[in-house]
């Protein structure tokens, strides 16, 4: 068995991969960072199981029920793909009546952890189990009126040979007060009941969408109240087993999600052209190896991204001749394309408009800003701006200058200690106080960013790291709805014969 991670946030990534590793279990190395590339990277992979963090894993979409209608989406596709070969395992923090959980629940979402905090020893027995409905049946949308269809007419009954009566009860008072032949019986004709509406529900939503959010909404009630009633049928039959794990407080793991980093929050989300400005507080700090790096990442993500030498260093020469394996610098072509990423040599007449319509992502490798020409006014300008400095206190004056001879803030930039500890950057965020210090860590090649360095590439873009949109229409929704129903009403009829 194959576990691929999609949490997004590398503290709990972390905790749960060395979790499963030390209980056994094979985790994939690739990680999925973006809701994006789930479909990709699970097709690539074959995983039999995806472990998915509600509130981490970004989405393009900003609403939560858009959100919400993009992962129900994403699930049924999976279903319809792989059946139950792959299994979901969800963790949120959500009140167990959310109607989205009955949602999780009716697509066959049997590992739901929505507690503020879980014990890690139940997680580990949980996922090396198969999976069990038990786990879910406490998820439900709360109580409706549901119509019981009696196929069998009493001898007396003066209604005509082949009509039904129709009694009109509360399901719930139907299964608590009933004996459990009664409870397997009324289990078996809310199956039928399910079935029915799941019929019905289809041919309108065939016909069209004139259903609309009614129509789903319909679906998406009857859908929990089925998985509702069967869970009152097992939990009947067995109550000891509905007894919740106790928590040791030595071993939880806290599934609360933090706020949002400071560095987050600078400038809302855009569309259209990110800039991205790299210089350092000194010569020679590492300004053009993390704007590769930078650059290489987002072209992994399939973006178009443009990096342009906005000093005369003739670093970008060198770096062409030895691509192409000349002896002689190569200075009269003022562009060339290395892993996907068009680098643009320094030029003073460049007209940076032409790349702004052009390409996703324009990083622009300043050096050392000091002496860089041309372009200064383009770093103010930027979304992003990155700074690189030392991580040694005795440094720490060379941020000051630099701020102050740009006439900067330091809420203005994030700084970044290259091949820094978490002890340099603790040390450089108490003396200028502020969260946006970044260690960025050592690698062979910017061109093959690692995973340590993705995940310092993706807390510094924040909101500007971009993926395409998805739209949901009211009869994509409608039929969506309708499969949940047809779903859970054969998940009922099976757990009313075990």
């Amino acid at each position: 068995m194959t576990i691929l991670l999609a949490l997004a946030q590398s503290s709990l990534s972390n905790d749960i991969r060395k979790l499963l590793e030390g209980g056994g279990l094979l985790v994939s190395e690739d990680e999925v960072l973006h809701r994006k590339y789930l479909n990709d990277t699970i097709e690539l992979v074959s995983p039999s199981m995806v472990i998915i963090h509600d509130y981490y894993l970004p989405s393009e979409l900003e609403d939560s029920e858009e959100r919400d209608l993009e992962m129900l989406q994403l699930i049924e596709h999976w279903r319809t793909e792989y059946d139950n070969d792959l299994r979901v395992v969800y963790f949120c923090i959500r009140n167990k009546q959310d109607p989205f959980l009955g949602d999780l629940v009716a697509r066959n979402v049997l590992d739901i952890f929505n507690e503020r905090a879980v014990s890690l020893k139940a997680i580990l027995e949980q996922l090396s189990a198969s999976p069990r409905f038990k786990n879910v049946q406490k998820f439900g949308t709360g109580n409706i009126t549901v119509e019981f269809i009696d196929e069998q007419t009493e001898p007396n009954d003066s209604k005509t040979s082949g009509e039904s009566s129709i009694n009109t009860v509360s399901e719930s008072e139907q299964l608590e007060n009933a004996p459990p032949k009664v409870k397997r019986e009324l289990g078996k004709k809310f199956s039928n009941t399910a079935s029915k509406l799941g019929n019905q529900l289809t041919e309108h939503a065939m016909k069209g969408s004139e259903f609309g959010k009614k129509g789903a909404n319909i679906a998406v009630k009857t859908a929990g109240s089925a998985l509702k009633s069967a869970g009152n049928l097992i939990q009947s039959r067995d109550p000891s087993e509905s007894n919740s794990q106790k928590l040791m407080m030595e071993d939880i793991l806290d599934l609360m999600p933090v706020e949002l980093d400071i560095t987050k929050r600078i400038k809302p989300a855009i569309i259209g052209t990110v800039l991205i400005a790299v210089a350092g507080v000194r010569p020679h700090m590492g300004a053009t190896y993390t704007a590769i790096s930078i650059g290489s990442y987002l072209e992994k993500l399939g973006h178009s991204v443009a990096i342009i030498e906005s000093n005369n260093s003739q670093d970008f020469d060198r770096i062409h001749t030895l691509y192409e394996g000349e002896k002689q610098l190569l200075k009269k072509e003022h562009y060339f394309e290395l892993d996907g990423i068009h680098h643009y040599k320094y030029r003073e007449d460049f007209n940076l408009n032409e790349l702004y319509s052009i390409y996703e992502y324009v990083i622009m490798d300043f050096g050392d800003l000091q002496t860089a020409t041309g372009y200064i006014d383009e770093f103010q300008r930027a979304h992003v701006r990155c700074v690189l400095c030392s991580g040694d206190e005795w440094k720490k004056q060379w941020i000051d200058e630099f701020l102050k001879q740009n006439q900067l803030e330091k809420t203005d930039c994030l700084f970044i200690i290259p091949a820094g500890t978490n002890e340099k950057k603790k040390t450089i965020h108490e003396m200028i106080n502020y969260d946006g210090v970044f260690s960025f860590p050592t690698q062979e090649s910017p061109y093959a960013p690692t995973r340590e360095a993705e995940e310092v590439i993706i807390d510094l873009l924040g909101t500007y790291l971009k993926s395409p949109s998805r739209s949901f229409s009211k009869k994509a929704l409608v039929i969506t709805s309708v499969i949940s129903v047809a779903l859970t009403a054969a998940l009922v009829t099976i757990f009313n014969f075990l």
